[in-house]
């Protein structure tokens, strides 16, 4: 396989309304009335097939995750299916009131997309009130507090310029010992506030922090990355080359959405809603699968993992 990640969405809704969230490629089409189609039992059969096939390192995204009541029933379900490493991405808003609930389910590590802590700033791009900054805080300090380790910080970079943003959170994660993930906008979400923003540029903003050590890491999916130690405490991740040069499936060499291929299209994704998505760019398109979860179609889903990752 080229890949062993695996993605599953649990929900299309989100307590946020970032201008840039691209939502894992699902259109957002569940509302607060509308009941996500896939059930934890759901999640727990798939995640058995995945991992069967050769899949090994799993996600659970959004939307916001842990806007669903039965997240923790979610989690245990997917362990038992004998995944062991299981890790969430979520805005951190309501991770003080599940921290510690999750942790007893089974979930491993938590990411959370950490874009500012500056209220007009926070205001501005994920346009909610300012009351979450302190939230997202007090989440972040509760996963720490109930034994989440290797927490990591997804800072989306959105132009080349340092600003007061990332300075502050960078000693945020530094005063945590947090590793900070340093992430270039999708050309799918930029917009005129926006640039494009090249790894050398990353790798720039950290001119003028003391950095101690500087590693290279290689992933599952063979991604080479740079992991850097910051004299503040903080740890820096940010990949060494641009994904696209590494063409992970044979439809990359015609697809014309090639030039988009920057960040994350190397996972298999799981919708909400049972489609499955080989790219985030859309170069390949979504497949229903739906019908072969609820009738527990083994034979149906394993032909889709093989067309995908073909």
């Amino acid at each position: 396989m080229k890949s062993a990640y695996f993605r599953m969405s649990v929900t299309d809704r989100c307590n946020f309304n970032c201008y840039f969230c691209h939502n894992e490629g699902q259109p957002k089409t569940i509302t607060a009335n509308t009941p996500e189609f896939l059930t934890p039992a759901d999640y727990g059969w798939i995640s058995k097939l995945a991992f069967d096939y050769g899949f090994r390192k799993f996600k659970i995204t959004g939307g916001e995750p842990t806007l669903r009541q039965d997240l923790s029933e979610i989690i245990s379900q997917i362990k038992a299916a004998g995944v062991q490493d299981l890790s969430m991405i979520t805005n951190g808003a309501r991770l003080k009131f599940v921290s510690a609930m999750l942790k007893k389910a089974g979930l491993g590590r938590v990411n959370v997309s950490l874009y500012s802590l500056n209220p007009k700033t926070f205001v501005r791009n994920q346009r909610v009130s300012s009351r979450f900054v302190s939230e997202v805080r007090e989440g972040i300090d509760a996963a720490i507090a109930c034994g989440f380790g290797d927490i990591k910080l997804n800072y989306i970079v959105h132009n080349a310029h340092i600003t007061d943003d990332f300075e502050e959170v960078i000693d945020f994660a530094g005063k945590r010992g947090l590793t900070l993930v340093l992430l270039p906008l999708l050309p799918i979400s930029l917009s005129t506030q926006d640039e494009t923003v090249s790894l050398s540029d990353l790798r720039k903003m950290l001119i003028g922090h003391e950095i101690l050590q500087e590693d290279t890491i290689v992933d599952q999916e063979g991604i080479r990355k740079r992991l850097l130690y910051l004299s503040n405490g903080a740890k820096v991740l940010l990949r060494s080359d641009e994904l696209a040069w590494m063409e992970p499936y044979n439809a990359c060499i015609t697809c014309d959405q090639y030039h988009l291929c920057r960040e994350g299209i190397f996972p298999i994704r799981l919708s909400a809603r049972g489609h499955l998505a080989p790219c985030l760019a859309g170069g390949k398109d979504f497949v229903d699968i739906l019908p072969a979860i609820k009738f527990r179609d083994h034979a149906m889903i394993l032909d889709v993992f093989e067309s995908a990752i073909a």
